[in-house]
């Protein structure tokens, strides 16, 4: 799900479909019939999946601006493993960490407080963490697979993460 700012036609919604009988069809409330829908502006949109058994779910979306400015241009998030399986791995680098080799050295900006928020895709709060380290884990071994959210917040400005859990 993405939308750089607000009122501009640029948002998508990436659907990702595990599981379930063949055809998958999918209806939006935006006439779309296709799985990702793109050319979005902000707001609420709705999409009915339906198997080849005839077993339907029905997905609610909002789709927001993550805004023009870069919140993270001074700091890179790095999610491994993505897909997770038991436990998903959050390590907040500066900017000049953002190779893999460094990303175990590598701490979070002096100063500044993270909260981090594991949601599900209708919204509902799974996990909560806030702090100023450069590593944050999530228990994901209850969690159904399916797609999932991360929200990432600094200095009031948020920014949305696909995780996918899949065992």
């Amino acid at each position: 799900m993405k939308s750089r700012c607000t009122g501009a036609a640029d948002g998508y919604i990436d659907l990702l479909v595990l599981g379930g009988q063949a055809p998958i069809n999918f209806v939006w409330s935006n006439g779309s019939t296709t799985e990702d829908v793109f050319g979005l502006v902000n707001g609420t949109y709705t999409v009915t999946v339906t198997g080849g058994n005839g077993c339907s779910t029905v997905l609610v979306i909002q789709l927001i601006a993550v805004g023009v400015k870069d919140v993270f241009s001074e700091l890179g998030v790095q999610i491994l493993p993505n897909p997770a399986t038991d436990e998903l791995g959050v390590y907040v680098l500066p900017a000049e960490a953002f190779l893999p080799a460094k990303a175990w050295q590598a701490g979070a900006k002096e100063g500044r407080t993270l909260r981090l928020q594991l949601a599900d895709l209708s919204g509902r709060n799974i996990a909560t963490q806030i702090g100023a380290q450069s590593a944050f884990f999530f228990d994901t071994s209850h969690l159904p697979n399916g797609v999932y959210v991360l929200w990432v917040e600094a200095d009031g400005d948020r920014k949305a993460f696909k995780v996918v859990v899949g065992r």
